[in-house]
């Protein structure tokens, strides 16, 4: 079978199997930009970086240590039935503050708002044991904290008996979010622990429990790790080596829920990022207008498939920002054909895509399905950061 990326992407197509083991044909283009400031205070373009490197292969995590959140999950997904927004990023601020604002929010072309996750960010404060019982100390000012799971609420405890931790490893744990500052128990060591420096703004906004961050939740952690089926004996009898049949796609989605879109994103989206790329101020750009295609050969004919926007990921948390980068994941899933004869990915700027849609009778080069549902914006850390 003949197979071409005709882009200058990294791209791939392989086979995947689903709960159903009915087989798919997965097709995966990711495009890299870089930041550009423009003369407006705040505004910025993305432009194609020169090296566009290569696909993710595994999961990478901070500081290389698994003990510690993710930073890019691997790019090998066969499905995700909406779009991930995930940013890495500082929050930041120009004067040392014992507690400031940030966050993200995404708006469709028509300005309304899509998702919008805001986080109240605080300073360094620890507790310690004394002989009154545990203490806190005073919160320390800060201007930059790293917007990363370990520094919000949830963590572990390991069980200290050698013999009991090969059955119970754990005294305590919080499922949702293992890597936190720290949980309190009653067997809990005596040494110092930090108190959660990361909490959601405005707690009704963001879904139950779930941990203030903006970055990829871990596969293995609740509740996304419940999305991935039952694994039991039922299930090796019956089903192996095929996902469980209780499998849901949306284990697949990588995102805190609270930026994980009701659908996908559509084209000329725009992004604004409060307290994250510039202190005290709020940043905004507007995803780049291109699309990526597969194009199939089969008996039938020739097949054209655009492919939808299922993530996106901002790393804006390095020093320089000439190091910062968005990289958009362009993906679809397919029933695999019976016969391929051939498989080639392209990519054209919106304003092309238009034009020979228009002169297209049958329509293959239109758009895919993209997001309808939105939300109106209520007032915001957005609001509070552009009038004070």
């Amino acid at each position: 079978m003949e197979n071409e990326n005709l882009t200058p992407f990294p791209a791939i197509a392989w086979e995947s199997v689903d709960a159903h083991r009915q087989w798919h044909l997965s097709a995966l283009m990711r495009v890299t930009h870089r930041f550009h400031a423009e003369a407006r205070r705040g505004e910025w373009t993305l432009r194609l970086t020169p090296d566009q490197g290569e696909l993710c292969e595994r999961d990478v995590f901070f500081d290389d240590e698994m003990r510690l959140p993710v930073r890019h999950e691997s790019d090998f997904v066969p499905f995700k039935p909406a779009t991930d927004i995930i940013v890495n990023a500082v929050a930041r601020t120009a004067t040392p503050k014992t507690r400031f604002p940030c966050g993200a929010q995404v708006f469709a072309p028509d300005g309304e708002t899509l998702a919008r996750a805001e986080i109240l960010v605080t300073g360094e404060r620890w507790w310690r044991k004394t002989a009154l019982g545990w203490v806190a100390d005073d919160i320390q000012p800060v201007t930059e904290v790293p917007l990363r799971y370990d520094r919000a609420f949830g963590g572990a405890i390991p069980n200290p008996d050698p013999e009991q931790a090969a059955q119970q490893p754990f005294l305590a744990e919080h499922r949702l979010n293992p890597v936190g500052t720290g949980l309190r128990h009653r067997k809990m060591p005596d040494t110092p622990w930090r108190e959660p420096q990361l909490t959601w703004r405005e707690r009704g906004r963001a879904p139950a429990d779930t941990p203030a961050g903006l970055g990829f939740i871990h596969r293995s952690w609740q509740p996304r790790l419940a999305l991935a089926g039952t694994y039991d004996a039922a299930w090796l009898e019956t089903q192996h080596p095929y996902p469980p049949r209780d499998f849901d796609d949306r284990h697949h989605q990588a995102a805190n829920p609270a930026l994980v879109l009701p659908g996908y994103l559509p084209p000329r989206a725009r992004f604004a990022l409060a307290n994250l790329m510039g202190a005290d101020r709020i940043d905004r750009f507007h995803l780049p207008e291109l699309h990526g295609f597969v194009e199939l050969d089969t008996p039938a004919g020739r097949q054209r498939l655009c492919l939808s926007v299922d993530t996106v990921r901002i790393d804006i948390d390095a020093p320089d920002p000439a190091d910062w980068r968005m990289s958009v994941s362009h993906r679809v899933r397919i029933p695999r054909p019976a016969r391929l004869d051939g498989l080639r990915f392209l990519w054209l700027p919106t304003e092309q895509l238009e034009r020979q849609a228009a002169k297209n009778r049958d329509g293959a080069t239109a758009l895919g399905p993209h997001i309808v549902s939105r939300t109106r914006s209520t007032k915001s850390v957005f609001e509070e950061v552009t009038h004070g």
